[in-house]
Order: structure tokens, then sequence, then C-alpha cells
């Protein structure tokens, strides 16, 4: 079945506060490239910080761990409102606020394995605009939750992240690049009251490739600081990320 979803939407003036002061503490700086490449690692950590937003800006991967805690809360944005030990549904997101927009199709899917243990998996394709990037891409995940008990306060989930597809930075030199995500997770805490992100740290690997076909691999690691941010380092540089506006600040 098919649902058109709108999560809670921020106040639009505290986004547009919240914008003006992310993009001005924001370093446009060229950044290191690699060898030929254009593309430059701010480029790159403009995207992961994309790849990590939540659902009023990039359906990033803080919105599906929210997916998670509200499925297992069965608050009012449950998208599945079942406790049957499987079930798959899809659910188009389709949204703007202020310079943000996003269109996505998902299809989502849990499966109960265990008296306290739930598979969590999806697989999605949109495009989404922010303030510094506009992107089509796609993104799939397979997932393994604890802590699905109503007397957990907390789920703690690990597996594979990944998200591929194509952007236009529009800073900097306004950069067009293909990218190629693939995250491991490893017991990142959720609160399923709050449906934040409270901790844990992801490893892996972003590729990219530039308008002109220069490519390169770059090790990234993710550490998730408890209060709607992260720290990602990418090639050595490090970004703090906002989760609530998939904004940088370096």
């Amino acid at each position: 079945m098919t649902y058109n979803i709108g999560r809670a939407i921020f106040a639009v003036a505290f986004l547009a506060i919240a914008v003006t002061g992310f993009n001005g503490c924001k370093k446009d700086s060229t950044g290191p490239t690699d060898g030929t490449l254009s593309v430059t690692v701010d480029d790159g950590a403009d995207v992961m910080a994309s790849a990590l937003g939540d659902g009023n800006t990039t359906q990033g991967m803080a919105s599906q761990m929210a997916d998670v805690a509200i499925l297992l809360s069965g608050g009012s944005g449950s998208q599945t409102k079942t406790r049957a030990p499987e079930f798959d549904t899809t659910v188009v997101r389709i949204g703007a606020i202020g310079q943000y927009s996003w269109n996505y199709t998902f299809h989502l899917g849990y499966n109960i394995t265990g008296s306290n243990t739930m598979a969590f998996t999806y697989g999605m394709h949109g495009t989404y605009e922010t303030p510094r990037m506009s992107s089509d891409d796609s993104a799939s995940a397979n997932w393994v939750v604890l802590g699905i008990l109503p007397a957990d306060s907390n789920c703690s989930i690990s597996g594979t992240y990944n998200r591929q597809g194509s952007q236009t930075s529009k800073v900097r030199e306004k950069n067009h690049f293909t990218t190629s995500i693939a995250l491991n997770l490893a017991s990142v805490v959720v609160n399923k009251a709050s449906h934040h992100i409270v901790s844990g740290t992801v490893n892996g690997t972003f590729s990219v490739t530039g308008s002109q076909g220069g490519t390169a691999t770059w090790n990234v690691t993710i550490v998730f600081n408890g209060n709607q941010t992260a720290t990602v380092t990418l090639n050595g540089a490090a970004y703090l990320v906002y989760l609530n506006t998939g904004l940088t600040h370096s």
C-alpha cells in the first residue's frame, strides 16, 4: 500500500535562522583534491551530510533510524500500525520547506527474528534539494535491530547502509559528480521516545567520480555525538554535521 507521509515540520522562522547560521559558519574553501579530480573533500562532506540528514531535509540515514524508533514505540508516526512478525510497505514522501525539498519512494520491511531482535530493510530512490546541493540518488539498508521490547528505552542498530547518486554543488566551483557511499554500522543507539540517534560509530568508504572522469575513494568515519550532530572524518578532514539540517560546519 502507498502513503503520502509528511513528518513534523520545523517552524519556518527557526529553519531560516538555522540555515543562515550554518552557512555562515561553513568554510567554503576549495579544499584538497585527489589527483586530476576537480571535486573537493568539502564537496564530499556536503554529500555525506545529506546522506545522514533527517526527514525534513534529505531523507538520509537519520530519517530511517527514526522510522525504526517510531515503529518500535508505536507512536502516531508509525508506518505499519501492526505487531505482525513480518511486514512490508511502500511509502512516498514528498515535501518542501524553505530551501529544502524532497521526493522519495521507499520500500520498507521488517521481520521479527528473535525475542528481542528485528531485521529492518529498505530501499529508496528520489531527489532532494538543499541550500548547498541537489541530488538524484538511491539508498538501501540491511539492519539488525536489538532492544525491540516495550521496556527498552533505546534500540541498537547494526548493519550496512549504501547510497549512490548524482550531485550538483551550489557552492565553491559548483561541481557536478557522482558518488557511492558504503557504510558499516556497529551498535548505533537510537532513543525510542525522541527518535534521535544517541551514540554510535560508523565506518566505510566514499567513492566519487568527477564530470571530467577523475575518480577517488576516501575513507569515512562517523561518530554520533548525541546532540543531533555527528563528527564526520572524510579523507582525514573532520566536519561537524547537523542532522536536522543535513549541513556541515568544518
